[in-house]
């Protein structure tokens, strides 16, 4: 398509003559049809073709088809009769309308007079002699009338000089009216003409202005005038003053501009002080687009004059430059190029001979060296090859661009490159520490520093994948070597540093110890590491306990084996430390100068009796603190709101996995755009709700594997749990529901755990946003993360989640509702019930230990004489019989007591007899149990509201759980 720009006015006029000679039909000749024909706009030939020159080519090749068509006729041998304007109009495919206005009257009969007689026989000789007397006089009267009131048979036979019944009976009728008939026709096409000229707008070019330059009543007139003709014309006028005065403007811009010769004055302002008038009448007059278009009309016509005499006078290529044309044209370079004819410039341009030769040669080697040199498309850069032959580039890229843009088609990118080499390192499985950067680059042999935007997300992805399948399993460990096996691996005894990350621990290195701790305390790490009753944690927790040590003694004791209890307080006093640190650092301590007590038998350096005075201070003397009452379980409020932020997180992750992510290449770094985040989460929450509804500890959590719980009876999970403190292996009763929602996250992180070849359950990531399994120093990170999360404050700090807190708050819930000791000790997987009971915390009133024995005895009771009752209709018809015959003292609200006294109250306190298994109940009692149901829940609704509370209220839901049971019991074996 051509540019708007190169639309010239003599380009569409051009376009236009040819556009008209080769339409096939009158309906075609339209401007619509020109803008098809162009494959433009036709707005654009609305602007730049003037309507008056589009009606005056489309009149002129009408007229010529016309006489064409008249010749083509009168070659062929037509006679006069087949001469008519309806069979030109059919040949001409155009209305008959058309064709009777465009034919003037002596042209056609001259047509006519050259065209043989009808059947031998003229029209003339068709009449009798007078009558064709009579109608030649007529002809002439008509051709010299020149006001229609004279064109009368009266005024007629007055011109003959004879009565009006004698003309009218020699001359028919109907020939004086087919002659009246083409003088108005003839005379509305000249006042047609008159008045088009005259018009300015369309409101002037009326029918009564033709009828009044005619000289011909109205009526008359609307009778012979052709109405399309008409309305084809007043189209094409301005509709009204102001638009007349815009193409005036338009037509003296045009005339203005043909004579102007500087580019200064191609301005609206200066065709303004031309016209004489003031610049903003020529604003409001002539609109910005259209200067704009006559304006870049301008440039173009000066610049294609430029463009020839720069040419016929250039010698070289270099002498036909843009910038030589815009200066010979006076235009601004900038703007000569917006207008510049860049495909005539160049195909001129290449038929001049190039001035530098040499140059070019000097170029082309060039170009070879820098190729021979290049790795990628990106080495094999225009400045280089420009630079070793010291020329602009913009020079050397015109001169040699095409070879260049060939010759670096055949050299790879480097994105090519080090994508590829990227897959390669894949799939050899390397492991995901050596995949750096600096390898792919070296592999790929290609420069930069690997800070490429396409480079970052495909380097991620490749290490997520690495991460996955380049876990090896453990070696074994090198024979006669002393070792360790630790989960994950083993660790050398004699070593200098002991890596206990793969078991979830820390990296136990001796150089971070002081050497006098060094010395002693290392040799008693390794002496527990050999000894497989110690747990790898406990070995962790003394090395973490050497290194809190160091720091509370600092220069007050700088050597340990001559420390002075005295120092040894003055460090402890001056200590800015937390509690928790003292703590930990505490019984190592004792250890360490324990220990130097043992070593001062054989070392005269050591002062035995200073040592045990520190180690028996630290020991015995040594008060680190006490908990505050109710600062380590949850209360109420908090275990609720606990419990609504796990289930909101298990919520969004099953959301999630519900799109059908592919969780083997997302990332889950949280910032990503797309993340797997939720999923983190999702475990996270499944954690919480283990620990909150088992009492598990940390490790037993993140140490369970997929088939380590199972349904033993209907409703009843029985879940298996290790710990390694003390090798302990046991079972804890698992809520149904959690353990759904543990198995619905197992069966969606299944392709993970294979590729991780693990059967752990609780996945997790690391700081680069890699699958890995939930590691034990991890969890306080994602606890507190997932408190951050869901804005879990107390006094306005944030909610202090950890596994003991949810240990205790387990602990002291299950004593509080009436669980017995010893199972909740079972659970817990304690020896002696007095653990059990250091996990219960303080409530509003009293400590749970200050109440163990009774709530003992309760819960030995209330545990196994909380059971269903039995069904009337189910007893023996004897049983049934006597049962329905007894008196009141067996009668109860909801159903009947099979024995005349209660027996539960033999063994302790009985259970209300909804819950007693000796109850006998029926339908007809189904509204008692209606009454107690709503009893109940009304009981818990008031309880809640009342401060101080939560025990009894603990108690009763419990109880309330219990006697929906029965009620749902009952309800289907009533409806059974």
């Amino acid at each position: 398509m051509t540019k708007d720009s190169r639309m010239t006015r003599q380009y569409l006029l051009q376009a236009a003559e040819q556009y008209l000679a080769q339409a096939e039909t009158y309906e075609a000749m339209t401007q619509q049809g020109l803008a098809d024909f162009l494959g433009i706009r036709v707005d654009i030939i609305y602007r730049r073709l003037p309507i008056p020159q589009w009606e005056q080519l489309r009149r002129t090749c009408i007229q010529s088809r016309l006489r064409k068509i008249i010749e083509d006729l009168r070659t062929e041998g037509k006679t006069l009769a087949e001469l008519t304007v309806e069979n030109i109009a059919r040949h001409a495919r155009m209305p008959f309308v058309i064709v009777k206005s465009f034919l003037s009257s002596d042209e056609w009969q001259a047509s006519r007079t050259m065209l043989p007689p009808s059947r031998g026989r003229t029209v003339l000789q068709k009449l009798s002699n007078i009558t064709a007397q009579y109608y030649l006089h007529a002809e002439r009267y008509c051709a010299s009338t020149e006001q229609y009131e004279s064109l009368s048979l009266k005024q007629f036979a007055e011109f003959l000089g004879e009565p009006e019944r004698i003309v009218t009976r020699r001359l028919p009728k109907y020939q004086w009216e087919e002659l009246r008939g083409k003088w108005i026709e003839n005379r509305l096409r000249q006042a047609m003409e008159a008045a088009y000229a005259e018009a300015t707008t369309q409101d002037d070019f009326t029918i009564k202005n033709i009828a009044r330059h005619a000289g011909i009543p109205l009526a008359t007139v609307r009778r012979f005038l052709s109405e399309d003709e008409w309305r084809t014309r007043r189209a094409a006028l301005p509709k009204t003053r102001e638009e007349a005065e815009a193409a005036s403007y338009l037509l003296q811009a045009e005339a203005y501009l043909a004579r102007t010769q500087r580019y200064e004055d191609v301005t609206m302002k200066c065709f303004a002080k031309s016209l004489g008038v003031p610049s903003k009448h020529v604003f409001k007059r002539l609109s910005k687009r259209q200067w704009e278009m006559l304006r870049n009309q301008w440039i173009e016509m000066r610049l294609k004059e430029a463009m020839d005499a720069v040419y016929a006078e250039a010698r070289y290529q270099a002498d036909f430059s843009v910038v030589n044309i815009a200066k010979r044209a006076g235009i601004p370079v900038a703007t000569a190029r917006d207008h510049f004819p860049a495909d005539e410039w160049r195909s001129r341009r290449e038929i001049l001979p190039p001035q530098y030769t040499a140059t070019l040669q000097q170029m082309r080697q060039a170009m070879e060296r820098v190729y021979a040199e290049a790795k990628t498309q990106e080495d094999f850069t225009m400045p280089k090859i420009a630079a070793l032959v010291n020329i602009p580039s913009n020079l050397a890229s015109h001169y040699i661009g095409e070879e260049w843009q060939a010759r670096r088609a055949t050299l790879p990118t480097t994105e090519e490159k080090v994508l590829a080499a990227l897959q390669s390192l894949v799939d050899a499985h390397i492991p995901v520490s050596e995949l750096t950067r600096q390898r792919v680059i070296e592999l790929a042999d290609v420069n930069g520093a690997g800070t490429w935007p396409w480079f970052k997300e495909p380097y991620l992805a490749a290490r997520r994948q690495l991460a996955l399948h380049t876990r090896e399993q453990p070696k074994a460990p090198p024979a006669g070597m002393n070792v360790r096996e630790i989960p994950g691996g083993w660790i050398d005894l004699d070593s200098n540093s002991w890596d206990l990350r793969p078991a979830g621990k820390n990296l136990l290195q001796r150089g971070r110890l002081r050497k006098d701790f060094a010395d002693i305390g290392w040799t008693f790490l390794r002496e527990e590491l050999r000894s497989p009753d110690i747990a790898l944690g406990t070995v962790d927790r003394h090395y973490q306990g050497f290194l809190k040590g160091i720091a509370l003694l600092g220069e007050e004791v700088p050597d340990i084996r001559r420390a002075r209890l005295e120092g040894v307080q003055r460090a402890w006093m001056t200590f800015n430390g937390t509690q928790a640190l003292r703590q930990l650092a505490r019984p190592c301590l004792a250890l360490i100068f324990e220990e130097l007590m043992r070593l001062a038998q054989h070392d005269d350096a050591i002062d035995e009796m200073e040592m045990l005075r520190i180690s028996v201070w630290l020991r015995d003397d040594v008060k680190v603190g006490r908990t505050e009452v109710g600062e380590e379980f949850l209360s109420e409020n908090e275990w609720n709101a606990v419990i609504q932020g796990c289930l909101t997180d298990i919520i969004a992750g099953i959301a999630y996995i519900n799109t059908n992510p592919d969780l083997l290449t997302v990332s889950l770094h949280p910032l990503s755009k797309e993340n797997a985040a939720v999923v983190i989460q999702w475990a996270t929450a499944l954690m919480i709700l283990l620990m909150l509804f088992t009492g598990l500890r940390r490790e037993s959590i993140l140490r369970l594997k997929t088939d380590d719980w199972a349904e033993v009876h209907p409703g009843l999970y029985i879940l298996a749990w290790k710990h390694n403190k003390k090798v302990e292996e046991n079972g804890a009763v698992l809520p149904a529901l959690l353990a759904q929602q543990l198995q619905l996250y197992v069966e969606h992180t299944a392709q993970v755990r294979a590729a991780l070849a693990t059967e752990f359950v609780f996945l997790s990531s690391n700081t680069r946003g890699h699958w890995e399994v939930q590691p034990c120093s991890g969890l306080p990170h994602r606890l507190l993360e997932f408190a951050k999360r869901h804005r879990l404050e107390r006094e306005g700090v944030l909610l202090p989640l950890n596994p003991t807190v949810l240990r205790r708050t387990y602990t002291t819930r299950a004593l509080y509702e009436g669980r017995n000791l010893a199972a909740v000790r079972a659970q817990l997987g304690h020896l002696h019930f007095s653990s059990t009971l250091r996990y219960a915390k303080f409530d509003r009133f009293e400590h749970p230990a200050e109440v163990g024995t009774p709530l003992d005895e309760y819960g030995r009771t209330a545990l196994t004489l909380w059971q269903a009752p039995l069904i009337l209709d189910e007893l023996d018809p004897e049983e049934r019989v006597s049962l329905l015959s007894t008196g009141v003292k067996q009668m109860q609200d909801v159903g009947r007591c099979r024995h005349k006294r209660c027996v539960k109250a033999i063994q302790g306190s009985p259970p209300p007899c909804s819950l007693c298994e000796h109850l006998v109940t029926g339908p007809e009692f189904f509204d008692a149990w209606k009454m107690e149901h709503r009893h109940r829940k009304q009981e818990l609704e008031n309880l809640a509201e009342v401060p101080g509370s939560e025990m009894l209220l603990a108690q009763k839901k419990y109880q309330f759980e219990r006697f929906e049971a029965n009620f749902v019991f009952v309800q289907e074996r009533f409806h059974a």
